[in-house]
């Protein structure tokens, strides 16, 4: 009751209801004016000769239509059958065309249920076309955002791409480079520009060609390749690099159509291998999943090849990692050292040193140091000290050569461990001694040599020279690159340096026919820097001047800017290509002008990092902008009061 007391105080408010009582009761009117009005005339339009009531009846139409159309078919019928109550008492007892009269009604009654019928139909077509524009609009809509996530998805692949540190490359199946990112430029030493296009046979060597063909022909077949696998390529600069290369295939409509290739440049990983290889010590590399990656012989000797076990399960018989490999520990601290006895009973100090791999996944390398002896004579000591007085004596001799041995296995494991911290320093030592040694051969200081064996051995300390100049430069890389060059700065007099350089180099230039020219104010104001380290700038520039040069002049210019002191040094030599100089301050570059002289390639890139440890810059330009010829090397350094400011 409730809810149909709501429905009809709901219709009563509905102005479209009135409106359809207000047309049926005008059609009651107009249907029985007579009876209604009280007038003579049988029909409200007799004024134009008609006394039926047949436009009555059609005008009964409207308010069904109405109704139909407003409320629905139901209250269309609900309309319909109201108009046939009205029209239905007039057909049997007024009207005098009885026949006529009824036939009228019965037509008015079936247009009026076709009329709703169609009205039924009209709005369905319409809620049809209505749902269909919605569904369109939406679709639109749909696709739309669908574009945008396209669009967002390859911008984000296109920035993931560019930005891996891996080298990414495309080439279709004869071997054209179709695309690359940055990584694989670097690793190419070519633009990409040149790459694109260019065939992988220009920079693969035959064997890499052979692998290449058999990794190809085995992913055509569907069959297992183990990968990532191991490749060389030849760098534009003529050096060759060892990669880890994993390949796919790629295809289109279920067709080949190229091949994808993902690589890691490994060289320095292998050349730091060799020198692991060749120590006495064990070394094994953990890597973040504690995992051993890699053991040299020593240790596999001593524990078996266990590369790819768990190190706490190998090493320590553990279900969990121990406290000196957790990561977080040891990465926030130089080196950790711990003392470990192994099953076997031998004991060891284990050193730990954090490094970055290749994959920039932290690592530890983890040094086995064997000091079973020196625990032995601990052991025997402490025994020693618990014998009765009457053996004292005995032992006292034997005591002080105990104490002995281990202050030297003491001073042997601090010096290893100092060695440690720079691989390079492990081989300065024994390659002065061995130069030493050689060089007195060749005087002929330990017995007479033939002609024959001192050209050899002279030949080998030329190569000793080279190596100790490799040496020296890795040791610098790493003082530099810490910031402890910072220990050696002070305030310095520029002018001064210089100086004493010319003075050195003027006899060599002299002996090569080379005149060595100096223009420098003699006010030039002070500095702050590493005296020796800006005399190593100065060396390697003024020595690289000379070599490169047969003739002319050699100008070394020194100048006051607003905020800085500049240092130029001009040759007139053989001058360096275009496309050397944007690498020539790299490491172990020599550029394609070096010929047989001898160098190392890291001369210039050790300047480098000094210039910038003096928060300075170094450049160089070639031919000479003022000589049309030779090359010119510049650097700059703030002066000593804009850096205290």
């Amino acid at each position: 009751m409730a809810s149909l007391k709501g429905y009809l105080t709901k219709l009563a408010s509905n102005p479209h209801f009135w409106m359809v009582i207000i047309l049926l009761a005008v059609s009651v009117v107009l249907h029985y004016p007579q009876q209604i009005l009280g007038i003579s005339t049988p029909s409200m339009f007799s004024f134009i000769g008609l006394s039926r009531h047949a436009i009555e009846r059609i005008l009964l139409l409207i308010p069904i239509c109405y109704a139909g159309f407003i409320f629905g078919i139901r209250w269309g019928l609900v309309c319909l059958l109201t108009a046939s109550a009205i029209m239905i008492p007039r057909v049997f007892l007024i009207s005098e065309y009885f026949p006529d009269a009824l036939l009228e009604t019965i037509g008015v009654i079936i247009v009026g249920i076709l009329i709703n019928i169609w009205i039924v139909n009209y709005k369905k077509d319409r809620e049809r076309q209505r749902q269909t524009i919605s569904e369109l609009d939406l679709a639109y809509q749909q696709i739309k955002l669908n574009d945008v996530n396209l669009e967002m998805s390859e911008r984000k692949y296109r920035e993931l791409f560019e930005n891996a540190y891996d080298a990414i490359w495309e080439q279709d199946l004869e071997g054209n480079i179709k695309n690359g990112n940055h990584a694989f430029e670097i690793l190419c030493g070519c633009s990409r520009q040149e790459l694109i296009g260019m065939n992988v046979r220009s920079f693969m060597p035959e064997d890499s060609l052979n692998l290449a063909g058999r990794i190809k022909r085995s992913l055509f077949l569907g069959e297992a390749i183990e990968q990532p696998y191991e490749q060389r390529i030849n760098r534009r600069d003529g050096t060759v690099v060892v990669i880890q290369m994993s390949t796919s295939l790629i295809k289109e409509d279920g067709k080949p159509t190229g091949f994808l290739h993902i690589a890691r440049d490994v060289t320095r990983r292998d050349q730091l291998i060799t020198v692991l290889n060749t120590l006495e010590e064990g070394i094994a590399i953990v890597g973040h999943d504690y995992k051993i990656q890699y053991m040299n012989p020593s240790l596999i000797r001593e524990f078996s090849d266990s590369v790819g076990e768990y190190c706490y399960r190998r090493f320590h018989r553990q279900n969990n990692p121990c406290d000196a490999c957790i990561f977080t520990k040891v990465m926030d601290v130089p080196t950790e050292q711990k003392e470990w006895t192994s099953e076997n009973g031998n004991t060891y100090d284990i050193v730990y040193i954090p490094f970055e791999g290749v994959d920039h996944t932290p690592c530890i390398l983890t040094t086995f140091i064997n000091v079973t002896k020196r625990k032995q004579f601990e052991q025997e000591l402490v025994r020693l000290n618990d014998t009765k007085s009457e053996l004292l004596q005995e032992k006292t001799e034997q005591l002080e050569e105990i104490s002995d041995e281990v202050k030297k296995l003491e001073e042997e494991k601090k010096r290893f461990v100092r060695f440690l911290g720079v691989v390079a320093h492990d081989l300065k030592s024994p390659l002065s001694v061995t130069q030493s040694i050689l060089s007195g051969i060749s005087g002929s200081f330990y017995g007479p040599v033939t002609e024959d064996q001192k050209e050899m051995i002279d030949r080998v300390i030329r190569r000793l020279d080279g190596l100790n100049l490799l040496v020296n430069d890795l040791i610098d890389i790493p003082l530099i690159e810490t910031g402890q060059l910072d220990r050696e700065m002070t305030e310095l007099d520029l002018h001064e340096i210089i100086q004493n350089t010319i003075n050195v180099y003027s006899i060599l230039a002299a002996e090569k026919g080379l005149q060595l020219g100096l223009l420098m104010s003699s006010t030039l104001p002070k500095v702050y820097g590493s005296s020796l380290r800006l005399q190593q700038v100065l060396n390697n520039l003024l020595s690289n001047a000379i070599k490169y040069s047969e003739q002319g002049v050699i100008l070394v210019r020194a100048s006051q800017g607003n905020e800085h002191v500049k240092v130029e040094v001009s040759d007139n030599g053989v001058g360096i290509p275009p496309e050397d100089l944007p690498r020539l301050f790299e490491d172990f570059f020599r550029g394609k002008n070096a010929g047989a002289a001898k160098g190392t390639g890291l001369g210039l890139s050790i300047c480098r990092r000094i210039i910038e440890a003096h928060r300075g810059r170094i450049w160089a330009e070639s031919p000479d902008p003022e000589t049309n010829s030779g090359s010119k090397i510049s650097f700059i350094i703030p002066q000593y009061e804009n850096k205290k400011n």
